[in-house]
């Protein structure tokens, strides 16, 4: 069975998870959406690549109307 909880197409060729590299970098839940669409973005299912990539897309926008909105910007 598969392993629905930490697919392999999370993890690196070192066998590091997407979610141990977030963790280490210290990623908010934007930074941390984005990297996880761009990390299985043609890996999960290549024929979504383009729609990871959007989606990943979304939470860097929202990320910068976060940032807009909380005058860090």
């Amino acid at each position: 069975m598969a392993d629905v909880i930490h697919p392999a197409y999370y993890n690196s060729k070192s066998g590091r998870d997407v979610i141990e590299v977030a963790m280490d970098f210290g990623l908010n839940v934007f930074q941390f959406n984005a990297l996880k669409y761009l990390v299985r973005a043609g890996r999960k299912d290549p024929s979504k690549t383009l729609e990871d990539i959007s989606k990943a897309e979304e939470y860097l926008e929202r990320w910068k109307d976060y940032v807009k909105k909380e005058g860090r910007g």
